[in-house]
């Protein structure tokens, strides 16, 4: 039985495992002498990290699977059109580093977009748990909107509507966008 301890244990083996695989692998390719040698072993790459991913499931296997195989299929299909007819990506095609193919699509592409969609689900649950984050990435993602916002705060006990209402008749005439 696996206890809460042991599962810790299995991701942190994952975790290290996949860091040190990545890590020789980046710096393989990025000393010169070695980049031959490297880009070859792209598919076994792959699929060592399909595997990991595999490994790591808690939970809710069968349906886990059923997704994969579904990321597959449209992986698949998307680069197909990608690959003959130019329209999703622009014009390309595969090398040979990537291992056998279907109709020029190797077949790792497919297991590819799993990896990728499984990692990007998961990116996007954390940040349901960390509102700080969210709020990081949407200031990222908009510019920081909030820097050409120009607050004017009306306070006190008495004749806030007419105020504001009045300033904001002002502002408009003189042109600026505003927002009560």
């Amino acid at each position: 039985m696996m206890t809460r301890k042991n599962i810790a244990t299995k991701e942190n083996i994952l975790l290290l495992f996949l860091v040190i695989f990545y890590t020789v692998g980046t710096v393989g390719i990025l000393i010169p002498e070695y980049r031959d040698t490297m880009l070859p072993l792209s598919p076994m790459n792959l699929l060592i990290s399909f595997g990991a991913l595999l490994l790591a499931r808690k939970k809710d296997f069968r349906p886990f699977v059923l997704m994969l195989a579904l990321c597959f299929v449209v992986g698949m299909t998307v680069e197909l059109i990608g690959t003959k007819t130019g329209l999703l990506f622009g014009n390309y095609a595969y090398g040979s580093n990537l291992g056998p193919k279907f109709m020029g699509v190797p077949w790792v592409i497919g297991i590819n977009w799993g990896i990728l969609i499984v990692c990007s689900a998961a990116a996007v649950n954390s940040l349901k748990k960390n509102l700080f984050t969210k709020a990081l990435l949407a200031a990222l993602i908009y510019r920081f909107p909030s820097k050409k916002i120009k607050v004017i705060g009306v306070t006190g006990t008495k004749g806030k509507s007419t105020t504001t209402e009045i300033i904001n008749a002002l502002l408009e005439e003189a042109g600026y966008k505003t927002s009560l």
